[in-house]
């Protein structure tokens, strides 16, 4: 059966075993291809376009960390399962297309692929990893969809062109440094469902001006308000709650001012058109 000479298979040709970095191009995998093994084209940075066969399911651990000659990415409508850091750190890779559904996205799945800007969540997503998309520097906008409940340590951290992030109503739980440095991003709506938040998720967006909390029940922050010396103030490093309002329903704005957290910003109630 016919086969690259830089890619090595199993013996039935089913499974992708590694491929050789002095590889350039375009790399074809075999039409019966199911499986890509855990690191199978690491580091292969030569690499310019993969065309998968259609009967992919699994694609393994970091299998195309570090490939960064790749700039697109079209997976199969049969893709069952990524592993953890599978296209981690393929620094020009602008788009990923998915034909199919996916259950999760895995951890460090994306990250510091800085050049991402083109990305829509696959049908199906119910999990999203831990730094699944750290320091992917040229995204401007997230949808998350419906059916996540949590968003995990990191996941969004030092996305610093961050304009947009729309957040489910199916979502309660915001673990630690989830939205950390997401420096350009003004305003995060944080959905009503929300019960816990994390650590330091506010810490380094410094273009943060609003707050939008649907909770009516002020959600658990795992986190306390800095107090910084005036020798810190002077560096221009400010608390988080400098210049940020928290907007939240009407009914509920005694309990978010007398909250241990929440009750340290100034605090307005909803708008009309905030309400939705």
């Amino acid at each position: 059966m016919p086969t690259e000479k830089y890619i090595k298979y199993n013996g039935t040709y089913t499974v992708v075993l590694s491929c050789n970095p002095d590889k350039h191009g375009k790399a074809i995998l075999n039409e019966n291809v199911s499986e890509i093994a855990d690191e199978a084209f690491i580091d292969c940075k030569h690499i310019t376009e993969i065309e998968f066969s259609k009967d992919l399911t699994y694609i393994g651990e970091s299998a195309f960390k570090d490939c960064s000659g790749l700039t697109s990415i079209t997976l199969p409508i049969g893709l069952l399962s990524m592993k953890e850091s599978a296209f981690a750190y393929c620094y020009n890779l602008k788009s990923i297309s998915f034909n199919g559904p996916l259950n999760d996205i895995p951890d460090y799945c994306f990250a510091g692929c800085m050049s991402l800007s083109d990305f829509s969540f696959p049908k199906g997503v119910r999990s999203i990893g831990k730094q699944a998309f750290y320091n992917c520097q040229s995204l401007r906008t997230i949808i998350v969809p419906e059916g996540i409940v949590c968003i995990n340590e990191n996941t969004f951290g030092n996305c610093k062109n961050f304009r947009e992030l729309c957040l489910p109503k199916s979502l309660k739980y915001i673990q630690n440094l989830a939205f950390y440095g997401c420096s350009s991003l003004e305003t995060i709506c944080i959905p009503e469902n929300v019960k816990c938040i994390g650590k330091g998720i506010f810490e380094n967006m410094h273009s943060l001006k609003n707050i939008v909390c649907h909770a009516t029940v002020p959600p658990e922050v795992k986190d306390k308000i800095r107090v910084y010396p005036q020798s810190m103030l002077d560096l221009g490093i400010t608390p988080i709650t400098d210049g940020v309002t928290l907007i939240v329903p009407i009914e509920s704005l005694d309990a978010y001012r007398t909250h241990d957290y929440w009750g340290k910003f100034k605090i307005e109630e909803f708008y009309d058109d905030l309400t939705e």
